[in-house]
């Protein structure tokens, strides 16, 4: 890829710099295949790099949620699949890439930039113009945004990286130079990323790594390819597989073979069978895969995202022995529930209501798949506080007691309308002929009776 001078839009006029120096360099390279970033032009990523031990944040945008976040970026670490979430950060689909800055703490000789992606899709392209400062200009903005032309408070421009002609896949790009002091002095290092197609709202560059290179630093260690630790499991007539993903927890691999897969196995499609819908077909292939707590998971135990579960590492560790197989339960109910699909097939869905979202899971994990723990009961004194859209275990005790006493053929029906797009309060009083209102006051009586 030649060198191109940055081109900014800023207030409808074009603003452009030129390169700080005629030697500097950009290199770009990409493997549609995994070669663990190992291509002709382009090293791999830097385990020891000056970015390794720097701070680094958003200036302009939000970073996507789902994704690892900004550590992964300056973590030296190899994503071991293309579009790894817990591997790579990339801007929200609400916005148009977005700006990160990179504090080094000091000011060094900077000799290369380099940047690191994989995507199967539109998300592997790189196209982002790079600038650096050394924060002592009097005007200086450590975090301009989107308003804000860098190089009008403090900021040098220093090259263009585009890689989108490129197929999908592993994508490297460098700049660098072989001059003595490299790309110049900087402790700051600003990347202004837009995404790689306009049209496209996902398209978002799914970065793995951003390194940054000291001419007076270390010798560099390069990442080794990640190895990864993935088994697959099969229920007994082929139907469904789950594949675990314990490579960032290999610890937790012999239990989930040992214990929760022979749970996982007996239970999915039992609980396929308990919320049928006509035209409906569950997914026939899950993935778990255990993610860190920090950064990532966030103290959340596990969520579900289409037929792929993110577990935290951490919280199952305490939980070997004790909620941990219920916790997967309860999230395999989210899969097949699969209540995002009415924005698919109902052209004015109705939304579903959080509390009927998490109440389900929660009735069919401690009223059918663990009854004998009790881990929804409410005792009396809690009659008064509670309503049946407490959420999870509350409005799981909620749903026990209507279905029990009005027909346990209320959760199908209740959960076909949800995945629909068709609930609606009222339906309640369709089924039972008693408002949602009406039921809530039985229920909380029969908890003060201590039934």
């Amino acid at each position: 890829m030649n060198l191109r001078p940055i081109a900014l839009l800023l207030s409808g006029a074009a603003i452009i710099a030129t390169p700080l120096h005629a030697q500097l360099k950009v290199n770009t390279d990409y493997s549609e295949k995994d070669v663990g970033f190992k291509l002709k032009n382009v090293p791999p990523p830097a385990v020891n790099d000056a970015a390794a031990d720097a701070t680094i944040k958003i200036v302009a945008g939000q970073g996507n949620r789902g994704t690892g976040g900004l550590p992964v970026l300056t973590d030296g670490a190899m994503p071991t699949d293309p579009d790894e979430k817990k591997s790579s950060f990339c801007f929200s689909d609400v916005e148009n890439g977005g700006r990160l800055v990179i504090d080094l703490g000091k000011v060094i000789a900077v000799k290369t930039v380099a940047t690191y992606s994989w995507s199967a899709g539109s998300r592997a392209g790189q196209f982002y113009r790079l600038y650096g400062s050394d924060g002592e200009a009097k005007n200086f903005n450590a975090a301009p945004d989107r308003q804000i032309d860098p190089l009008t408070c403090g900021w040098k421009g220093i090259a263009k990286v585009d890689t989108r002609d490129k197929p999908p896949g592993q994508h490297a790009a460098e700049v660098t130079s072989p001059r003595f002091e490299g790309l110049g002095k900087f402790r700051y290092i600003l990347l202004e990323i837009e995404q790689p197609d306009p049209y496209d709202p996902e398209s978002n560059t799914m970065f793995n790594e951003i390194d940054v290179i000291d001419v007076k630093g270390p010798d560099i260690q390069r990442a080794a390819p990640g190895q990864k630790l993935v088994r697959t499991y099969k229920t007994d007539d082929g139907a469904y597989s789950f594949t675990v993903d314990a490579t960032l927890a290999p610890d937790l691999l012999n239990w989930s073979e040992k214990v929760l897969m022979p749970v996982v196995k007996e239970w999915y499609p039992k609980l396929v069978d308990l919320l049928p819908s006509k035209g409906y077909t569950a997914s026939h292939d899950i993935t778990m895969v255990y993610k860190p707590d920090a950064n990532v998971m966030k103290g959340t135990p596990a969520w579900a995202a289409g037929s792929e579960l993110s577990l935290n590492a951490d919280w199952f560790r305490g939980q070997l022995e004790g909620e941990g197989c219920g916790c997967v339960i309860h999230e395999l109910v989210h899969v097949v529930q699969d209540y995002g699909r009415a924005r698919q097939t109902n052209p004015n869905p109705s939304p579903t209501p959080g509390w009927v979202t998490e109440g389900t899971p929660d009735y069919i994990r401690f009223y059918i798949y663990e009854p004998k723990t009790n881990g929804a009961a409410l005792s009396p004194d809690r009659a008064e506080s509670v309503k049946y859209d407490g959420m999870y275990r509350i409005s799981a005790n909620f749903f026990n007691y209507v279905f029990s006493k009005y027909g346990t053929d209320l959760l199908q029906k209740l959960n076909t309308a949800a995945r629909e797009g068709k609930y609606d309060d009222d339906l309640w009083l369709k089924w039972t002929e008693h408002s949602l209102d009406q039921l809530n006051d039985e229920w909380k009586k029969s908890i003060k009776r201590g039934r």
